[in-house]
């Protein structure tokens, strides 16, 4: 927590998460070029890393703050139900995908770098749409979504 009241969130999200891309393109390599032992278990100590320090607890620190209070505990609900299907289905599919890479390709490594795929994807997403939080009271969370509704909903006049 020191950490994210020190850095804030959004640059501590970022950067975890491209720390966790960057890990699975690793993994994703070394597999493609047979190094295993030291080098996955390096890479995958990297991604867990970056992830303990960003991704798990900004996920739920900042989902419950950018909700506002009148519909806060159904956004944290199915905010909850998302990343929890989220990671289930990434659990369930890894296996199978890598089984099947193996057996058509005869190399796992796709399947990695499908995660940097969507990790890419998730960077790209906190980017553009989290904002930074960090020393904002709820209040001042909720006007600032408010302001940026106001200011990209079109006039109801200017047709």
């Amino acid at each position: 927590m020191m950490i994210v009241d020190r850095t804030g969130r959004r640059p501590l999200l970022l950067w975890g998460v491209a720390g966790m891309g960057l890990s699975q393109l690793l993994i994703g390599s070394f597999f493609f070029f047979n190094l295993k032992g030291f080098y996955i278990l390096a890479a995958m100590y990297l991604c867990m890393a970056t992830y303990i320090i960003s991704l798990a607890p900004l996920g739920w620190l900042i989902m419950s703050e950018i909700f506002p209070t009148r519909i806060r505990a159904r956004g944290m609900a199915f905010g909850s139900l998302a990343c929890w299907v989220a990671t289930g289905t990434s659990i369930q599919v890894l296996g199978p995908l890598m089984a099947y890479l193996e057996k058509t390709f005869g190399n796992a490594a796709g399947a990695f770098w499908m995660y940097a795929g969507v990790c890419l994807l998730c960077w790209l997403f906190c980017y553009r749409m989290v904002p930074e939080t960090k020393g904002k009271t709820l209040e001042e969370i909720a006007e600032m979504w408010l302001r940026k509704g106001r200011d990209r909903a079109p006039h109801p006049l200017s047709s």
